[in-house]
Parts: C-alpha cells; sequence; structure tokens
C-alpha cells in the first residue's frame, strides 16, 4: 500500500504531464457531463428519500462479501 501511494503521488503526476498534450476541455463543455447529473440526481434523491434501505443493501453487500 504504501508503495502504491509512493507511486501514486510520484509517478502519476509526471506521467500525465508526459500523456496528456493539448488543452482539457473546461468541465461545463463536457458532453458526458449532463448524462452523469441526470443519471446522478434520481438516485441521490432515491438515496436520501430512503436512507433505511440504503443502509440495509449496504449491510447485504458487506454481509455478501464475508461469505467466500
Amino acid at each position: 500500500m504504501a508503495a502504491a501511494a509512493g507511486l501514486a503521488v510520484t509517478l502519476v503526476p509526471v506521467l500525465m504531464g508526459y500523456l496528456i498534450r493539448g488543452r482539457i476541455p473546461a468541465e461545463e463543455e463536457n458532453p458526458i457531463k449532463p448524462f452523469l447529473i441526470a443519471l446522478y440526481h434520481p438516485l441521490l434523491e432515491g438515496a436520501l428519500r430512503r436512507p433505511k434501505a440504503v443502509l440495509f443493501a449496504a449491510v447485504a453487500i458487506l454481509a455478501a462479501t464475508l461469505w467466500p
């Protein structure tokens, strides 16, 4: 974990400098953003309307990972 964190802090920024060329578009110009927001808002509203169901689902997923 320490090696992965070290690489993430040191190597990734250097590689980004080498591999990402040109102008990076602004967030508002991203064509995928409206689709993701349209997908996110109903999911968030549903989760906030039913917090106990979300908590139960999280505990059920956690329990399912303990089985194997």
